[in-house]
């Protein structure tokens, strides 16, 4: 999957080719990004894809990457941050 989050904050995935905004699920005028408590930090993943965490941990690869979300983890072969460090 390709995704990133972008100078604003937001989550945008990769549909149909273009980049589109993630709606948040719980409510109506929110999109899904860093200003919720319960938006992560994306960092390399342990497991090279693997959804499966108990899964023997591997060298890190940084072609894999997680985003935890409120309800799930992403995991994403594509990202990018474009936010301000």
């Amino acid at each position: 999957m390709n995704g990133k989050i972008n100078n604003k904050g937001m989550l945008q995935i990769k549909r149909a080719g273009k980049m589109k905004a993630q709606g948040c699920p719980f409510t109506e005028e929110e999109y899904c990004g860093d200003q919720c408590p319960l938006f992560g930090e994306p960092t390399v993943s342990k497991w090279m894809g693997s959804i499966n965490t108990d899964a023997p941990e591997r060298e890190k690869d940084e072609r894999y990457w997680d985003l935890s979300l409120c309800k799930k983890t992403l995991l994403f072969d594509v990202f990018k941050d474009e936010r301000r460090k």
